[in-house]
């Protein structure tokens, strides 16, 4: 197998800013931004506009429909306000991380009137501007529940996973290449097969260590296996066919758990 030589976990949750005025939209970028570096996220701000239309045009061209979205409620086109431009995302991107962004909390029960919106966050505009420790924190509290929402759905991962060869190389492989793993041996610190979508390679792992590592998106379907849940092409009562054609046993043991992740991972990837 060949080594990947990028170590550099690539940034996948995208944030969206649409906000009607400029000075705020600045300090919403910086309290985001504070946010990132401080926590070390994998996410980074994809776009932003004062614009309802060109959000509009952005949103349909996009082809990662995934992403965390602060609004502005009361917009200059009063047609495509914070709430239409939610609808609109929601129907592209169900799984969405939406806040409202509004000096008008009392506007929070016009959301109502939106089904598909309700359950939408809402952040206050402080009245003497948005670069204070309150506003802050309200956006860095957003954002931590988005990327725990999104790394325990399976959906957003960290994207490289580094190990060692017999010889002591480095090597690294995306998330996304990953098909399953599986063990040899009976010591307790086991050699694992790791099968990729460009061929397999054996290292000195444990299963249980592996699956720490990689988080989300991965799980076992009994103890001999871990496998990628996005890679999973079919799944009966007591196995589960990868996209190359290989079949593995669920265990009666590990089935109540492998199929609450796999639940949780097929409905982010629908």
């Amino acid at each position: 197998m060949k080594a990947k030589e990028n170590t550099k976990t690539d940034l996948k949750i995208e944030i969206f800013i649409v906000e009607d005025k400029n000075e705020h939209m600045k300090q919403i970028k910086k309290a985001i931004n504070k946010c990132i570096l401080k926590s070390n996220y994998p996410m980074k701000i994809s776009f932003c506009t004062n614009s309802s239309e060109e959000f509009l045009k952005y949103l349909e061209s996009r082809k990662n429909k995934v992403g965390v979205y602060f609004l502005d409620v009361d917009m200059r086109n009063k047609k495509l306000t914070g709430y239409n431009l939610a609808e609109k995302i929601l129907e592209v991107d169900k799984n969405s991380e939406i806040n409202f962004v509004t000096s008008y909390v009392d506007t929070r029960d016009i959301a109502y009137d939106h089904h598909s919106i309700r359950n939408s966050s809402f952040i206050e505009k402080d009245i003497n501007g948005l670069d204070t420790p309150e506003f802050r924190k309200k956006i860095n509290e957003q954002l931590n529940f988005a990327y725990e929402k999104f790394t325990k759905s399976g959906c957003y991962v960290a994207s490289i996973y580094p190990f060692k060869v017999e010889d002591g190389e480095r090597m690294y492989v995306k998330h996304s290449e990953i098909l399953y793993a599986t063990t040899i041996g009976r010591t307790k610190d086991k050699n694992i097969v790791l099968h990729t979508t460009f061929g397999e390679c054996e290292f000195r792992e444990t299963l249980v260590k592996m699956l720490n590592d990689l988080g989300g998106g991965f799980a076992r379907p009994n103890n001999q296996y871990l496998v990628n849940l996005s890679k999973i092409i079919t799944y009966s009562h007591d196995e589960i066919e990868i996209d190359n054609k290989i079949t593995i046993p669920v265990s009666e043991k590990l089935r109540k758990k492998f199929k609450a992740s796999y639940d949780a991972a097929s409905n982010f990837y629908r």
